[in-house]
């Protein structure tokens, strides 16, 4: 294979024989991200301002938040997501998108490389993860908007900002009146509709539905049929309390788990918005920032 075609600088001062991957941050032609790559199922880890995916607390963030969702309340308007792209490239090999636990495989792989542990290898054929940021959707909470409201206005709402993820405006919407509803819809949004506000869709098919298990308890995800995706669930590793976690049981491509990270965001910030002292006027939302 043409090694040119990679353009890929050498890792520096290592030994030939510990050479590890090296990781590169650059936005320089990166390998273009397939949104209708099929996702196997993992756990996503909301950890402050990272989402990590794999099957353990530990795995690599696949996500990031500008604020932690967690602790938001109606003072904040937008929280921008981020996706962590991971491409393994080699001398050798063809480039490869790394995806879950891929990607921990991967950097354990190179770990032990660079303790000694791993084969022998060169320069020239020591592989590289070219990492990048990319900037996905933006979540958004119209000022002035409470989740007791979002019968009539969208409260919270995801847009892209990218092509290579999921397409369409969607929004949080209460199926009943009472101000902690049970069942919730992600429904088509128009970001603005007659009146300049962004109001949802008339009829507009659900991307997703969030409803308790029959036998109640945890939250699940399902698509537009009631067909379960995800489940919302403590982290029993955690004793100080549960970080959030949203175990996926289905396959889905990329596009879609890019939705559901998003508006899982989103309604973890409604309910964490929610929970916040109720803002007066000349006063701040405690926790808002």
């Amino acid at each position: 294979m043409n090694t040119e075609t990679h353009n890929v600088e050498q890792p520096p001062s290592y030994d030939a024989s510990t050479a590890a991957p090296s990781y590169d941050d650059s936005t320089a032609a990166p390998q273009q991200h397939d949104p209708t790559l099929m996702q196997e199922p993992m756990t996503l880890f909301l950890d402050g301002q990272s989402i990590r995916g794999g099957q353990s607390a530990d795995a690599p963030a696949l996500y990031e938040t500008d604020r932690g969702v967690a602790n938001l309340g109606h003072a904040t308007t937008t929280v921008e997501l981020t996706r962590i792209e991971r491409t393994v490239q080699s001398t050798t090999t063809t480039a490869q998108t790394l995806t879950g636990d891929d990607t921990k495989a991967a950097l354990g792989e190179a770990d032990e490389k660079e303790a000694g542990k791993g084969p022998a290898s060169s320069d020239a054929a020591a592989p590289r993860i070219k990492l990048r940021r990319r900037h996905i959707f933006n979540l958004v909470h119209p000022t002035g908007t409470t989740t007791a409201a979002a019968e009539a206005a969208v409260g919270y709402y995801m847009k892209p900002l990218t092509k290579t993820t999921h397409a369409g405006t969607y929004g949080l919407k209460k199926k009943s009146h009472t101000l902690r509803a049970d069942e919730w819809k992600v429904l088509p949004v128009r970001e603005k509709a007659k009146d300049g506000e962004p109001r949802f869709e008339d009829k507009g098919r659900p991307l997703f539905q969030v409803a308790k298990g029959k036998s109640g308890g945890a939250y699940e995800w399902m698509d537009a049929d009631g067909v379960v995706l995800a489940v919302d669930e403590d982290d029993a590793e955690d004793e100080e309390g549960g970080r959030m976690r949203l175990r996926m049981v289905k396959r889905m491509e990329s596009s879609v788990v890019d939705a559901l990270v998003a508006m899982w965001c989103c309604w973890i910030w409604a309910e964490a918005a929610e929970a916040q002292p109720q803002v007066h006027e000349g006063g701040m939302e405690k926790g808002a920032f």
